[in-house]
């Protein structure tokens, strides 16, 4: 509850709709949004590929355009899709990638998600905001009940054209972003009785703002204006064989333009990484690699030194079965971002953190440590996989021939129905 930010009345509720399944890339096909201050709905429709790159651009011009009348607005939305999926078109389109850095840094995106997740336990078996939706009475009309049938509905569209299929995908969108609306204020009554309750004042959450220097804007522009010259008229390819039938000209033109900023936008890419680890600490085991989560603090266990020399003792926490990329010199704590020195048992999945100053007088607040940058080399990615699998293959002998020793074990077929998106915030 202390990460909701204070209401204003031109706040959005945002939902995207996409078929991760259909095509190379997996279209994002539907931007909605809800209005409460107007009480309105707007759709953002794509109904081609070649529209997608439109959508986009509608969007983020939408939001700069209503930012200028109400500069404090935020855009609420439930799980981490529709900022994932931004993340990817800006990059895949090369447009409005420096507008949406600026949102990301002035906090702008508010995943209820994430509130929901570190404020309340509830009597259901999961947080997607449909088990979260009898506590706030909402109700729905659509056919369509759930994200992994959307999917199924848009895919009966591109095979049958009959346009009331879209109708019915738009009002469960519509739906969703309603709901999202009446979550949070659901999540504002709670607040509201826990201040009262507990006699406490509870601060809107903020996010520092740092505005670019005159020299930053001018570049920015500068990059801007040149890849727009060069990607002028030119349609994303569908996939590199499209790419490839590209004359020439066009091919280098696209290619220029895309490679313009890379290193810039890479460094982007990696510290939108890093913030949202600060934010979600609490969700890192099954969704990042960069991280080892879900600590619990072993106090039966007592401090001991890491080296023979060191002068303060290291607490020890064992962790799940999670996939991680971690060395020793790179944990951080997210809750105060302090850097951690470590040290893995991969094999008994425990580690030992030299503790910040202000977690040792509390070390069972720790809950997971994130690397600073995901900027590695492959090499180094392919031998720390590659150790962690013989560690666990003295357990499994069937791991270790499949993987060190050429298995022909049958791989399992797929499923001949089309899979849910597998999310369980959806």
């Amino acid at each position: 509850l202390p990460l909701l930010p204070k209401p204003d009345d031109g706040d959005i509720y945002f939902d995207i709709e996409g078929d991760p399944y259909y095509g190379m890339n997996g279209p994002e096909y539907l931007f909605g949004v809800y209005l409460p201050h107007e009480d309105e709905y707007r759709a953002f429709w794509a109904r081609s590929g070649a529209e997608e790159q439109r959508v986009v651009e509608d969007f983020m011009d939408f939001v700069r355009e209503r930012r200028e009348r109400h500069p404090n607005l935020h855009v609420y939305h439930y799980a981490s899709y529709e900022k994932s999926a931004l993340g990817r078109l800006t990059g895949r389109y090369a447009t409005r990638r420096d507008e949406l850095d600026g949102l990301l840094r002035d906090g702008v995106f508010c995943d209820l998600y994430t509130v929901v997740r570190q404020s309340l336990k509830i009597s259901q078996d999961s947080y997607s905001i449909k088990k979260l939706e009898p506590f706030y009475g909402f109700s729905r009309t659509a056919v369509t009940k759930r994200g992994d049938d959307s999917i199924l509905q848009f895919e009966s569209w591109l095979d049958s054209g009959d346009d009331n299929i879209l109708a019915d995908i738009q009002l469960y969108n519509d739906e969703d972003c309603r709901s999202t609306y009446r979550l949070l204020e659901w999540l504002l009554q709670r607040r509201t009785e826990l201040a009262e309750r507990d006699a406490l004042d509870i601060p809107w959450f903020e996010t520092p703002q740092d505005a670019p220097t005159d020299e930053q804007l001018a570049d920015s522009e500068e990059g801007a204006a040149l890849r727009r010259a060069l990607l002028d008229g030119i349609a994303a390819p569908a996939d590199t064989e499209a790419l490839a039938a590209m004359p020439d000209e066009t091919r280098l033109r696209f290619l220029l333009g895309h490679l313009l900023d890379y290193h810039r936008n890479d460094a982007k890419s990696q510290w939108w990484e890093w913030f949202r680890r600060l934010r979600e600490w609490d969700d890192l085991v099954e969704s990042d690699r960069e991280a080892l989560g879900d600590l619990r603090y072993r106090d039966d266990i007592a401090p001991q030194k890491l080296k023979p020399n060191d002068r303060n003792l290291a607490f020890t926490y064992e962790f799940p079965e999670q996939d991680y990329y971690l060395r020793d010199d790179e944990g951080h704590d997210p809750q105060t971002e302090k850097k951690c020195e470590i040290s893995i048992d991969a094999e008994r999945h425990l580690v030992q953190v030299k503790l910040p100053g202000v977690l040792k007088s509390t070390p069972e607040l720790l809950r997971a440590l994130i690397a600073r940058s995901s900027n590695r080399s492959a090499t180094w990615r392919a031998s720390t996989w590659r150790d962690r699998c013989r560690s666990r293959t003295r357990r499994s002998a069937t791991c270790s021939r499949a993987l060190f020793r050429g298995s022909t074990t049958a791989t399992p077929a797929p499923p001949s129905s089309l899979p849910a998106r597998s999310t369980d915030a959806s």
